[in-house]
């Protein structure tokens, strides 16, 4: 990473990124990473390398879980994953403020519900079989017109 050791706010909204390299957790002065509204599935559990790290913003991603670890990143105080398709109970911590939020991802509950997911879903890369059937019956010509399938 270079240079990048050096880094402290990292801003990369609206860029269409599908994944984020774990190399990311060597740049160890990061205090700041905004990647706001791209196509983001998952956090690497790199990131909790990160040790000053204040604020993770990633809302409108396409983020289900997050790793245990980033939630034990000492400084993190503002953690966004609004506009994400977050499972049920990160969600419902998630409206009781950041506080309550990273309190939920610290705990033991928390710990089992995120392996049961990993052991469920064990390539986060991939759509699920709902993105795939949503994206099958989304197909549409040059005109913009729905596609017959049955060619």
């Amino acid at each position: 990473m270079g240079l990048l050791g050096t880094l402290k706010e990292l801003f990369l909204s609206f860029n269409q990124l599908k994944r984020l390299p774990p190399e990311l957790g060597k740049c160890a002065n990061l205090e700041k990473i905004t990647l706001t509204n791209n196509k983001i599935r998952f956090i690497p559990s790199e990131l909790a390398q990160i040790q000053y790290l204040k604020t993770l913003d990633m809302t409108g991603n396409k983020i289900k879980v997050l790793p245990p670890e980033v939630a034990e990143i000492p400084e993190l105080s503002n953690l966004g994953l609004s506009l994400n398709p977050v499972i049920k109970s990160i969600d419902q911590a998630a409206r009781k403020g950041p506080k309550a939020l990273l309190e939920y991802l610290r705990s033991d509950a928390y710990d089992q519900e995120y392996y049961a997911y990993k052991k469920e879903h064990p390539n986060p890369d991939e759509d699920s079989s709902e993105d795939k059937k949503k994206k099958k019956g989304e197909k549409k010509d040059k005109k913009g017109e729905k596609k017959d399938d049955k060619k």
